[in-house]
């Protein structure tokens, strides 16, 4: 009952203060210490906005913008921060704090210790999200670009772009940066060393991305998880979680996620925590810092007072994690053991892998006869855990069809050589994801073999710049269609239903208007046959010039943004942007 204990102690004895009476909701917060970090929690007078936590401080922001730090007092170099209005939200990352401005979505950044200054780029306006990592630092604009900025030349050291085109949201890590773009696709850029860009297969479209130290957490849809990157200290090892999950976060080498029904899981650094404060209220926040969690929770005085007085055992429990676990990299599923016999039945090797071993360990996997697998969309990883082990995988006759499906295999065994022999199988796998352990002590030996061991050499992302004044240009409106009520109109004219799809496409091919002629087979979904229109108002010199302007406004934005199953295409973008300045 340690972590209990210490609630009492600083959060919730303090919230007696409120009267008893009272029924009125308001904003609480709870501090869980998760090492040595003590932060004294404030009786709460305004609704809270946003938060987020450091090394030793967290900081929050009330409806009114005003925020204000809150420290570990043992920390004597630490320095407050509080600004008294205009702020909408901020992020932290160990030591310094990105702030977003309401009045201008403009930025600003300030260090919790005297005399460090850092750059960060001046001048950014219309930005809708921040992140902030150990010394990296991300905005996205509303035009959905992102500036990435850190001290020095550690952004170009890392082979990161100053600026990212098409991003819907992203998360920073401690050398790399990990976002979800327009096209709904996870990409991370930087460092590798922990199996950052060891991205995982979604079962369904990706929504939100938090990144901690060498970790990565997805939230899908389903509200389902996916956890990858480094697994040392357990941040990996997902908990068992048999409810939908609205929120995730991460932070140095934990991972935590509130449900639906307001419970809060955190995991790394050996531990499992489960808290459950449903019976509070609503769960509206919950943030990691360096050793630490803070939980804001909309409830009354009442509630608290008898969390106080009962002091439930059932609200805080903490297991210790399985330190057998803890690999070398990503754990995206709980894994189960596997010895030779179960491990044909269960999963299937491909032809070839993606190896992550070290200490000398080795792989040979072979196909025989006539092997035939039809991999679509699908990844195996083999990694090796220990020192010389060696294993080969033989397929005999094998024939599959493996959709959608990523496979991660770790071998165990100490100076073992192992061998599976998958014979005459006819497996057929959709949407699979597995994590499985081979176990070659289990196994036992067959033959000694020679060491083979192909490491995949990491590909760089090339600098991408592209600097145009995007802030002024005006949207070219090619996704938002102008249609009501099912019917289409062409500059305010109702030219018609939309039901009879040839009879409407014969009305806007009479009226010349290519602009128009692509944004209605847009809508139908006629992607390849809309870009030509598109292209052939740009090559059509007898064209007014309005609708040679929407054409080349219209190509830009598919460029830039890579709409319609276009790939991002900045060349090309600029190419249009010239016709379009030219215009204008």
């Amino acid at each position: 009952m340690k972590y209990f204990s210490l609630i009492i102690g600083f959060c919730l004895g303090q919230q007696l203060a409120f009267s008893q009476a009272s029924l009125v909701y308001k904003d609480t917060l709870i501090f869980i210490p998760l090492g040595e970090s003590v932060i004294q929690s404030p009786i709460l007078e305004k609704e809270i906005a946003s938060m987020s936590a450091g090394m030793f401080h967290y900081s929050l922001v009330d409806v009114n913008g005003k925020l204000t730090t809150y420290i570990d007092k043992s920390i004597p170099w630490l320095m407050p921060m509080t600004i008294d209005s205009d702020v909408r939200s901020l992020a932290i990352g160990d030591i310094h704090t990105v702030i977003l401005y309401k009045s201008d979505s403009s930025l600003n950044q300030y260090f919790i210790t005297p005399s460090i200054d850092a750059f960060y780029p001046n001048g950014l306006k219309r930005i809708v999200e921040i992140r902030a990592g150990t010394n990296l630092s991300i905005a996205v604009s509303k035009k959905s670009i992102m500036y990435t900025w850190g001290p020095g030349r550690s952004v170009q050291n890392l082979n990161i772009p100053l600026k990212t085109y098409g991003v819907k949201t992203a998360s920073v890590g401690k050398q790399y940066i990990a976002f979800i773009n327009i096209k709904d696709k996870v990409f991370v850029w930087g460092n590798n060393g922990k199996g950052q860009k060891n991205i995982p297969i979604f079962k369904s479209k990706p929504i939100k991305i938090i990144s901690g130290n060498n970790h990565i957490l997805v939230l899908d849809e389903l509200k389902k998880i996916y956890v990858w990157g480094d697994n040392s200290y357990g941040q990996c090892l997902l908990p068992v979680i048999e409810e939908p999950i609205k929120q995730i976060e991460a932070k140095t080498n934990a991972s935590l996620v509130v449900t639906e029904t307001n419970k809060i899981f955190i995991w790394g650094n050996g531990n499992e925590v489960k808290a459950d404060f449903s019976f509070l209220g609503e769960v509206k926040q919950a943030k990691l810092g360096y050793d630490y969690a803070v939980v804001l929770i909309r409830s009354t005085p009442e509630k608290i007072k008898q969390a106080y007085l009962t002091t439930n055992k059932t609200i805080i429990s903490v297991h210790k994690q399985d330190t057998l676990l803890f690999t070398k990299n990503t754990l995206s599923e709980r894994e189960q053991g596997v010895t030779a016999d179960n491990f044909i039945d269960e999963t299937f090797q491909q032809n070839s892998a993606i190896g992550n071993g070290y200490n000398g360990n080795s792989l040979t996997v072979e196909s025989t006869n006539n092997s035939s697998q039809d991999d679509i969309n699908s990844s195996t990883t083999i990694e090796f855990d220990g020192v010389n082990n060696n294993l080969k995988i033989i397929n005999d006759n094998v024939k599959t069809l493996r959709i959608n499906s990523s496979q991660r295999v770790i071998i165990k065994g100490s100076n073992k050589n192992g061998v599976i022999h998958v014979r005459n199988q006819d497996n057929v796998i959709e949407d699979q994801h597995s994590v499985v352990v081979i176990d070659l002590d289990k196994i036992g030996i067959e033959n000694e073999y020679p060491a083979e061991y192909n490491q995949t050499k990491e590909s760089n992302v090339p600098m991408q710049e592209l600097f145009l004044p995007l802030d002024s240009m005006l949207s070219s409106g090619i996704q938002f269609f102008p249609v009501e009520n099912n019917n289409f109109y062409l500059n305010g004219k109702n030219m018609g239903g939309l039901s009879d799809q040839k009879d409407m496409e014969e009305t806007m091919f009479m009226t010349g208007d290519y602009y128009a002629m692509a944004q209605l087979s847009f809508y139908y979904k006629k992607n390849v046959e809309g870009m030509e229109f598109l292209k052939k108002g740009i090559s059509n010199y007898n064209l007014n010039e309005y609708n040679l302007k929407e054409c080349a406004l219209a190509l830009f934005d598919i460029y830039y943004y890579g709409l319609f199953d276009q790939p991002i295409q900045l060349e090309n973008a600029k190419n249009m942007y010239n016709v379009y300045s030219k215009l204008d």
